[in-house]
């Protein structure tokens, strides 16, 4: 009995991780995504995705008040962020710590921070990741009429002191956009560059605080400021830059030159021409979000590697994809669905019941992510396959 035990184990096939097990994996090594010091959850991996959401927006809130960083959060106090947004969020953040290591994704390029790397990443990355749908409920509180005329009237309307687009090098294309997006066929408040804004008028009236009161620098480290306990480097507005236009740039929806049966298409290539907003039309693979990224991305402050990872973990994500139709368990779906890396650089996800609400999650994704997709229907899979060049 023991013999055919063993020979079972030994010819048994691999086991495709679900996603439920692969965050498990990620979440019980907390070297791989927590940059704070004394932040130990108290619940399972069970318990953040359970039903309800509470305890993923609790584990959400908790991280970053452990760096100081939950003033963000308050930008958006009128409208608090909902349980299933914070369920999406969270299972993103897993998902993209694992994508990070799958794929091979080269961070060096992210400013020092901290002196060990993965410790860096898992800074950037808990900012970029966790941050990223803030302005959400906003969004969606807008859709039907918004109740800001400009991105101006935005800033007023919200107490932003410290404008991201005064200071980013893509202030002509993000105020374009958010204005566009404001008068468009599916008119709102685009949630990406909103948060953007938010969390960088955050973190700036935190900085300033910082260095108004309680001024310390550091002394064989680099020049900075203390305060309450809390580091901020020389480079803080800079690093703060680079996180607020990531989040800005992931949701720029784009125009394909190629594409001309579709009326809504035709419409943003209209409005996109000859304005700063010309970079979001897509010709074959040409400005769309890849590894190596437009020239351009250096004058932006962007890591091409960290906005891809930004953008292909939220647009695979499937707790957003199977809500709105489905409202599966949270914990049922993350269970059902599962990831490997086959062949290198090619994400496939075994969809099962879940098939056509991935393809349909996915249906647009070649059209902004430099990434060919392949649909398996008799294996119920879906792969996407990334591009490291934008040829």
């Amino acid at each position: 009995m023991q013999n055919n035990d063993l020979v079972t184990q030994e010819t048994a096939p691999d086991v495709i991780p679900s996603l439920l097990s692969v965050y498990q994996q990620v979440y019980s090594d907390t070297n791989r995504w927590c940059a704070a010091s004394k932040f130990w959850p108290r619940n399972t991996i069970n318990q953040l995705f359970d039903d309800e959401g509470h305890r993923a927006h609790e584990f959400i809130t908790a991280y970053l008040q452990q760096l100081d960083k939950e003033r963000i959060l308050r930008g958006a106090r009128e409208y608090r962020i909902n349980s299933f947004n914070s369920v999406h969020t969270l299972s993103a953040f897993f998902l993209g710590i694992y994508l990070k290591n799958a794929l091979k994704l080269n961070m060096e390029a992210l400013p020092g921070v901290y002196e060990n790397p993965q410790k860096n990443f898992a800074y950037f990355w808990m900012l970029v990741c966790l941050c990223h749908d803030i302005a959400k409920v906003i969004e969606e509180h807008s859709s039907e009429q918004p109740d800001v005329d400009s991105i101006d009237a935005f800033y007023k309307k919200y107490g932003i002191c410290n404008r991201l687009t005064k200071n980013s090098k893509d202030k002509a294309l993000f105020d374009g956009y958010f204005n566009y997006r404001l008068f468009c066929e599916h008119p709102g408040i685009e949630h990406g560059i909103a948060g953007a804004c938010l969390l960088y008028d955050a973190m700036m009236k935190r900085y300033r605080i910082a260095k108004r009161y309680n001024i310390q620098y550091a002394g064989n480290e680099k020049k900075g400021v203390t305060h309450n306990g809390l580091h901020f480097c020389e480079h803080f507005q800079t690093n703060m830059l680079l996180v607020a236009n990531t989040i800005a740039h992931h949701n720029l929806w784009r125009a394909n030159s190629e594409i001309t049966h579709d009326e809504y298409n035709t419409k943003m290539l209209t409005a996109y021409k000859n304005t700063p907003m010309e970079c979001l039309i897509v010709t074959g693979n040409c400005n769309k979000i890849s590894l190596c990224g437009p020239q351009d991305y250096a004058r932006s402050v962007i890591i091409p590697e960290l906005l891809f990872l930004l953008a292909i973990t939220d647009a695979i994500e499937p707790i957003k994809a199977a809500y709105k139709t489905q409202q599966p368990e949270y914990i049922s779906l993350l269970n059902a669905i599962s990831i490997d890396m086959a062949p290198e650089n090619t994400i496939t996800i075994h969809c099962g019941s879940y098939l056509e609400t991935m393809k349909n999650r996915t249906a647009d994704i070649e059209n902004f992510i430099c990434a060919k997709r392949t649909i398996d229907n008799s294996r119920k899979t879906i792969a996407l396959q990334c591009m490291r060049e934008n040829a």
